[in-house]
């Protein structure tokens, strides 16, 4: 009977968001991304080489991570960045790490006598890219599987200058952050069209309206 016969098998079509291309544009949106989150953190620290230092450990981290990716090689990717963006930190701050206690030390002293924005010395400099090189590695461990959310993951680093001193990173900071958002949750939909676009930008919208509306608190003083 032509009903009991099993349906033919055919191979489910591959998903949008593992194609080599749109790993590769996700991973590129990720990085631009860390570096608006890094540039905000010149509200709490003067512009120096700590900037250029911590966008080489987020970056190294995450277009490793995005190149294994495109390899199929999901296991290995996050470990891969995270090799590379340990390789980049100890090129930068090897000296200073072979005393941790030291380190910590020094740099609670700058943090506890600084006024923000304030000028980052060699001990708070490496503790920044260790920070830095933690949190990208949680972000690319996120991005291998869920490329949005590491997206918002990073974002919410956005709101540490904003902790800290109570002044926000301003609205072309937010904007871009925004833009960007939409674009990986568009590219990690299962088909590239307008309607994934349209959903994307909608979300975007009600997150703006949310802060929009939100009260205005208390200045904050540093320390």
């Amino acid at each position: 009977l032509w009903w009991l016969k099993a349906a033919p098998v055919t191979e489910a079509e591959p998903r949008n968001g593992t194609s080599a291309l749109v790993v590769l544009a996700s991973t590129a949106v990720l990085t631009a991304l860390w570096y608006l989150v890094l540039t905000s953190m010149t509200a709490l620290m003067e512009p120096g080489p700590w900037l250029h230092s911590a966008f080489a450990v987020a970056a190294t981290t995450t277009i490793v991570t995005g190149l294994l990716k495109t390899l199929s090689w999901y296991t290995a990717a996050a470990l891969g960045g995270a090799m590379a963006g340990l390789g980049v930190v100890v090129y930068r701050a090897g000296t200073w790490l072979t005393d941790p206690a030291s380190l910590f030390a020094m740099a609670r002293v700058d943090i506890i006598e600084g006024v923000a924005p304030m000028v980052a010395s060699q001990p708070l400099e490496a503790l920044l890219l260790v920070f830095t090189f933690l949190a990208s590695v949680i972000v690319a461990l996120i991005f291998v599987g869920a490329p949005a959310i590491a997206g918002i993951a990073t974002s919410l680093l956005l709101l540490v200058p904003y902790a800290v001193t109570g002044v926000s990173v301003g609205g072309e900071t937010l904007l871009l952050a925004g833009l960007a958002l939409v674009v990986l949750v568009w590219l990690g939909a299962s088909r590239l069209n307008l309607a994934g676009l349209v959903g994307a930008a909608a979300a975007l919208g009600i997150a703006a309206a949310v802060v929009a509306v939100a009260p205005i608190p208390r200045d904050r003083v540093w320390n």
